[in-house]
């Protein structure tokens, strides 16, 4: 008995990936006719596939289309004349990136079982790597009769810049086998997609080519959007094309050759070969290690100059992310410095194609922060001092870069480390880039906050000492820590790679006055540095907590309030960041206040409203917390700070860097 249309499950569909949107239901019957229709109602549109003759396949518009369409056959199905089905100039948004895996075989056939499965395996690590190294939400998955389709949640334009076509482009390189490719054509934003629920039929059903339905296969409960900086993340692994060389006269450059420029760096490989792939033809050059990873020493890492010229280079190992660009400036640094950004300072990126600016209007731009609203994708981070959360207008969110700025021993690490451990006890993965202390003496302000064991006692007490920090850090997403990364492009690029490889979403950076480099004034390699980290933070979507010391000049006043020119080194701190967080121990500066007084000033908040300017804290040093109770009697301070004295022996050369 032919297989038949599966009516209940083509509503359920449409009703999932339309929503409330106009849609074109498409079909081509077997004289390659195209019947085309447009619906708002999902029952009629289910009805109408039901009476449709005998089709090849039953197709939709998957972003839907401009509603005013809905005239051209309202809620039934039609032969259409020339220029009457759904243009990319119709489709005024993207509400999902389609990742279409099918096998390879011979056009108009069905799959044989074999062929599908090869569709299946590479959908699966197509699905692995997004979601597991990415850090992509889950997809929906379809079978589309013959391979399967990956659907992404996304909220970009219809003239995305070609976004979406530099994302497939990246999958296709890394992925393609000879047995099943992602497909690449289907960037475009009218782009029509196999409806699950109809069946499809290549060619003859046959014993081993069946004809076979489609389907969705899983739906996630929550369906997330990805977010922007995911997607430009993947798409900048696509293939490039390098600006040629400059010649004498400045005008007629030679193509960009990479052998040339191996060899100009001394860089080891594999002796060249040529190379024949599914996205086309070249020379193929194989690294026996991965310059980003030397456990990957499999011949992972190559490096492809397509005939055309384009570039890609990268590790197939899973875990790497890094594309010719990341290679190309870690053994030419500062080969894109002509790339600059709107300030007129150096980018330390390449200058994005032109068909990558992305332009919208400010309408447009505020209805999507609307309708990120109303799903509850704005989501605001709590410091984990609730005070200061209400001061700043309800806490930070993900994407800022939040200056906390300090003289020296006012508690910069010990909040960026209090804040860490609120955001990991909540289940978000963290990290700490330290260029001050080592991980001996984060290990130890580690202890000190969980425990309430009196230091003197430690030595003591290590078996309950273990278990108490076994039983806090079970409960905790994992915070790296990394020590001495020394410029702010390492920082940077650990940055970019926490994020996608382990999914890190805040990362606390101790203190970018040490990222400023050694071969550059200080003012402007800290200028140089917040640029950087800013973009990261842009690229990235991590909240970057970034120290910053402050001048003296805020001790030679009678009060100690800090002001914006306090900031040492460099006024692009103020331009860049999006919040300035200042803090004060006024016993510090003089002994004869109070120990345990503490104070926040809230310096600049430029997305929300400011509350309150001043945060008044309490301050345990000896249990390296910030707290809004005080902590303890003077009387245990000077005990405190006699533990403290004798403890930086045991530190040795890390002892001068024990109390912040």
């Amino acid at each position: 008995m032919p297989l038949r249309h599966d009516i209940p499950a083509i509503e359920a569909a449409l009703r999932l990936l339309c929503d409330d949107r106009v849609t074109e239901l498409r079909a081509f019957d077997e004289r390659g006719t195209t019947l085309s229709g447009y619906f708002d109602d999902w029952s009629l549109a289910a009805r109408a596939v039901a009476e449709l003759p005998r089709c090849k396949a039953v197709y939709f518009c998957l972003n839907g289309c401009d509603p005013a369409l809905l005239a051209r056959s309202a809620n039934r199905i039609r032969r259409a004349g020339r220029g009457e089905t759904t243009g990319d100039q119709h489709v005024p948004a993207r509400h999902w990136l389609l990742i279409d895996v099918d096998p390879t075989r011979p056009a108009g056939i069905s799959a044989t079982a074999a062929e599908k499965e090869h569709a299946h395996q590479v959908a699966r690590r197509v699905y692995a790597w997004l979601r597991g190294v990415l850090g992509f939400p889950e997809p929906i998955v379809c079978d589309s009769g013959n391979g399967y389709h990956l659907l992404f949640g996304i909220a970009q334009p219809g003239d995305d810049g070609g976004l979406v076509q530099r994302c497939l482009q990246a999958l296709a390189e890394r992925f393609n086998t000879t047995e099943a490719t992602v497909d690449t054509s289907v960037y475009n934003a009218a782009r029509i997609c196999k409806l699950p629920g109809t069946v499809a039929r290549k060619g003859d059903s046959t014993e081993d080519r069946p004809h076979r339905l489609s389907r969705i296969v899983t739906v996630p409960d929550d369906i997330v959007t990805v977010p922007e900086a995911l997607l430009q993340q993947l798409a900048g692994m696509a293939p490039v094309a390098e600006a040629p060389r400059q010649s004498s006269n400045g005008r007629h450059g030679e193509p960009f050759d990479v052998g040339t420029w191996i060899a100009a760096h001394g860089i080891q490989t594999e002796a060249p070969r040529p190379y024949s792939g599914q996205s086309g033809s070249g020379t193929i050059w194989q690294l026996p290690v991965c310059p980003f990873n030397s456990d990957h020493a499999n011949g992972e890492a190559r490096i492809i100059q397509y005939d055309g010229g384009k570039i890609h280079a990268g590790c197939y190992h899973s875990s790497c992310t890094w594309r010719w660009q990341d290679l190309r400036e870690r053994f030419q640094p500062g080969c894109y410095d002509h790339a600059r950004t709107a300030t007129g300072k150096t980018s330390g990126k390449p200058a994005p194609e032109a068909s990558a600016v992305r332009v919208t209007t400010r309408h447009e731009a505020a209805k999507k922060y609307l309708q990120a609203l109303e799903a509850g994708k704005v989501d605001l981070v709590e410091t984990g001092i609730p005070e200061l959360d209400y001061a700043v207008g309800g806490g930070l969110a993900y994407g800022e870069m939040v200056i906390v700025a300090a003289r020296p021993s006012h508690g910069k690490s010990c909040l960026g480390l209090q804040c860490l451990d609120h955001l990991a006890g909540s289940g978000v993965p963290c990290a700490f880039i330290s260029e001050e202390m080592s991980s001996l003496a984060i290990g130890k302000r580690s202890v000190q906050f969980l425990s309430d064991s009196a230091e003197e006692h430690w030595r003591h007490q290590i078996e309950s000492l273990r278990s108490e920090v076994d039983q806090h850090f079970a409960a905790q997403a994992p915070c790296f820590i990394l020590e001495n990364c020394r410029r702010a492009e390492v920082a940077a690029e650990h940055v970019r790679r926490l994020a996608a490889t382990e999914g890190v979403r805040a990362v606390a950076i101790d203190y970018i006055q040490l990222l400023a480099g050694p071969d550059k004034k200080r003012y402007e390699g800290v200028t140089e540095a917040s640029i950087l980290l800013r973009q990261v933070a842009n690229e990235t979507g991590v909240l970057l907590l970034v120290m910053a010391q402050l001048n003296r000049e805020v001790e030679k006043r009678s009060k100690f309030v800090p002001q914006m020119s306090d900031l040492k080194e460099s006024g692009q701190l103020e331009q860049d960041s999006d919040v300035v967080l200042f803090l004060v121990w006024p016993h510090r500066i003089n002994p004869s206040n109070k120990p345990d007084e503490f104070q926040i000033w809230i310096g600049k908040n430029r997305d929300r409203a400011t509350n309150q300017r001043m945060v008044e804290c309490r301050f345990a040093p000896s249990r390296q917390r910030i707290h809004e109770a005080p902590a303890y009697t003077a009387t245990d301070w000077e005990a405190g700070r006699a533990r403290e004295s004798q403890q930086r022996y045991d530190f040795g050369e890390h002892g001068a860097n024990y109390a912040d």
